[in-house]
């Protein structure tokens, strides 16, 4: 499945990297095939993604270019191992990812784990914010209609 969706990916096919198109190619599912019925796909998913995570912890942890799939997708995402220099601040980050010749092209973004971090915790500060902003809304409204200050009161 890995070899699969990298090399989809790598040939320009991302958008057909779909839990459909997985099931026929990879696991011979025919055209027929319902992925609500079936969950062959998105428990291999799963287990691949287990599996990345526990190689590059493990025996992979010296390889400078990392592959995941993220939740939500079966479409490879191409990470440069985190270096020193980089968790001290002092890489600079290109607009850049591995081609298949190994070399780095320009086509799409290298994502760092660093930034998967950041915007991670970006996104999550967000929903605490807007959660904050709710809860005072609902508090001014009922203060306001304690005080007698509400429309009809």
């Amino acid at each position: 499945m890995l070899q699969y969706v990298v090399d989809q990916h790598l040939a320009g096919h991302g958008a057909r990297i779909k839990g459909f198109t997985i099931a026929q190619d990879v696991f011979g599912k025919s055209d027929d095939f319902d992925p609500a019925m079936d969950a062959v796909v998105r428990v291999q998913a799963g287990r691949l993604r287990d599996q990345l995570k526990t190689y590059y912890e493990n025996e992979g942890s010296d390889n400078s270019l990392r592959i995941s799939i993220p939740r939500g997708t079966y479409v490879p995402v191409f990470h440069s191992a985190p270096t020193l220099s980089a968790v001290q601040g002092d890489a600079e980050i290109s607009d850049s990812t591995w081609s298949t010749e190994g070399r780095l092209s320009g086509d799409a973004q290298l994502q760092l784990p660093i930034n998967s971090f950041i915007v991670a915790n970006v996104r999550g500060f967000r929903v605490l914010l807007i959660s904050i902003l709710v809860l005072l809304l609902i508090i001014l409204i009922l203060l306001w209609r304690a005080t007698g200050m509400a429309p009809g009161a």
